[in-house]
């Protein structure tokens, strides 16, 4: 077997090899051949819009046999050829002698997208739904479905005038608004108040809100970016899980009573979410969920991350950190994040870099050590000046005050006195020892 964190620690120790085969007057030009390695059957050949994909059995740290994975090559004349890299691994227990022969296939060219949005926060969702339309123009179809939780015609209108830009008769782009019912309808039980499980409630029953004939979605969070074109994750093979996403930074152990999970498990961030809606009704997941909520009489830590998570355990694939870069990537250095956090099967260094240098979702979530809201003044996260070149596309382009109290500031201006490795050890205690123990006693 070869898993991708396997694959790209090997490729690491191999630069010298990837150098010298590059020089190597005998190197192949107008017929393909991989950086390192051995290139056997090709496989899964298809064309779509005027590229030519090629994937190919791929076993790339020896020219002999060897764990067999796939490469992934593009051409528009079968001349001029570029490297995707390695797209299949042999990842799973029936891989165990490698990734062999198999097809492709092209999905229906059609991307189903779920947000969820207040009057207040429809602005910051235009950003992340013009940068979704601005690198995804060639799908031939895109439906966003917003649940509408008490936005204007005004504001829908506005949205709408941004979202007919890119919208023809060879690429539809569809607006489809879904009424926000009560937290106590959806899920069936009695509580104290609207938001008592969160504001985002409704990510929980997508199986309930969308048409029964969507099979698969992408959720995510308004204040997200997203900065290249989905197809790629789109399509990706979900192996029967349920759930994909990106692995939040988070000590399980820690917080058990609260997840009631184990210290193996993936708990993704949901700012973004592929969800299998097929599966995810076929395992009855929203009942399971609605079930918990009774059995903790509403109270759950994380609202709907924990009890999707939790609900989806064991069916949850954990995909590269590209697709959910948050703020956390940026705040604190990766030494420092791990001595906080103290996360077990977390991503590399070199993985959260190539997240943070080359991004497929930004999620600019809130952090204590970082203003890292970019429709606010003084925005100090590193990615500001990109969502800012989103933000002058949509019809509202003002920016926001900060609106923090002088308590706030100074806190802020107290936090960064401090030498950030001795920050992270202050924060470790209260985030792993203290905060588990009042939540759970709260609950």
């Amino acid at each position: 077997m070869m898993t991708k964190e396997d694959y790209l620690n090997e490729y690491k120790t191999h630069k010298s090899m990837r150098d010298n085969v590059k020089r190597d007057d005998y190197r192949l030009q107008y017929h393909l051949m991989p950086p390192t390695g051995f290139l056997n059957d090709p496989n899964g050949l298809f064309q779509k819009d005027g590229v030519y994909h090629i994937y190919f059995q791929y076993t790339p740290f020896t020219a002999g046999w060897g764990t067999k994975l796939w490469g992934h090559y593009t051409s528009k004349d079968f001349i001029n050829y570029k490297n995707n890299g390695t797209e299949i691994f042999a990842d799973q227990p029936f891989d165990c002698h490698g990734a062999y022969s198999g097809s492709t296939i092209v999905h229906n060219g059609k991307m189903n997208i779920f947000y969820f949005s207040s009057d207040l926060f429809i602005e910051v969702l235009a950003v992340s739904l013009v940068s979704l339309l601005e690198n995804n123009k060639n799908c031939k179809e895109i439906n966003v479905y917003i649940v509408d939780d008490g936005i204007t015609k005004e504001k829908k209108n506005k949205l709408q005038g941004m979202v007919d830009k890119y919208s023809s008769t060879e690429n539809i782009r569809k607006i489809i608004y879904l009424d926000a019912p009560s937290p106590n309808d959806l899920l069936k039980f009695n509580f104290k108040t609207r938001y008592q499980i969160g504001h985002s409630y409704f990510r929980m029953c997508i199986g309930t809100l969308l048409p029964d004939n969507i099979e698969r979605v992408i959720c995510l969070d308004s204040d997200t970016l997203i900065c290249s074109d989905l197809e790629e994750l789109w399509n990706t093979d979900m192996a029967g899980n349920i759930l994909a996403g990106v692995a939040d930074c988070m000590n399980i152990k820690k917080y058990k009573r609260q997840f009631d999970m184990d210290d193996d498990d993936i708990y993704c961030n949901a700012g973004f979410y592929l969800v299998d809606l097929k599966k995810w009704r076929q395992e009855n997941i929203e009942e399971k969920i609605i079930n918990r909520i009774f059995k903790q009489n509403g109270n759950v830590f994380f609202f709907e991350q924990t009890l999707m998570n939790w609900s989806c355990r064991g069916k949850i694939l954990k995909l590269s950190p590209n697709y959910n870069a948050y703020t956390l990537f940026w705040a604190f250095e990766y030494d420092n994040l791990l001595r906080w956090r103290k996360p077990k099967n977390f991503y590399t260094y070199e993985q959260v870099q190539q997240a943070k240098n080359n991004p497929v979702i930004i999620h600019y979530t809130r952090n204590f050590y970082m203003l890292s809201r970019p429709w606010v003044e003084g925005c100090d996260h590193p990615m500001t000046a990109k969502y800012l070149e989103y933000k002058e596309l949509t019809p509202w382009k003002e920016m926001h005050k900060d609106t923090r109290s002088n308590i706030m500031k100074l806190k802020y201006k107290v936090y960064h006195m401090l030498p950030q490795s001795v920050l992270s050890y202050i924060v470790c205690f209260l985030y792993n020892e203290v905060r588990p123990r009042m939540l759970w006693k709260n609950e």
